[in-house]
């Protein structure tokens, strides 16, 4: 038994080309945002940070997206920052002037970033997306 299958197949395939070419989520802007963090770096992350990166522009740089990534849950939204535009180092006070010298136990950062947020397609609705109402019911 031979089944006449090429223009199911054909039809499915225009079908799916048509709905992708004009899906709503093409064009959405993305979104630049600044974010700041500061915090401290010690201990094993100091360490590591001094070991793995040669100057003190890549250490600051390394630690500002550390000390972000440890911190980006607490605004809610889930965010990290993805370039660090600025970035200052500073040592323990009384201790050596070069922030990165091993004398120095902590290191304190203050930067500033950017992260870009994708914009999110929400479908091709008359009135734009709305989320579900759940009515509430009473027995009595």
């Amino acid at each position: 038994m031979r089944l006449e299958s090429p223009l199911c197949l054909r039809s499915i395939v225009l079908v799916t080309l048509a709905l992708s070419a004009a899906g709503c989520c093409r064009n959405v802007p993305e979104e630049t945002y600044q974010v700041s963090a500061n915090g401290v770096i010690s201990g094993t992350d100091l360490d590591t940070i001094r070991s793995e990166h040669a100057d003190a522009e890549s250490r600051c740089e390394a630690a500002c997206l550390l000390i972000d990534e440890a911190s980006s849950g607490d605004d809610g939204l889930g965010r990290t920052m993805e370039t660090v535009t600025s970035c200052m180092a500073m040592g323990m006070e009384g201790g050596p002037e070069d922030p990165w010298d091993p004398g120095n136990t902590e290191v304190t950062i203050v930067c500033e970033g950017e992260y870009t947020e994708i914009a999110f397609c929400t479908g091709r609705r008359p009135r734009g997306h709305q989320e579900l109402q759940l009515g509430e019911r009473s027995r009595g």
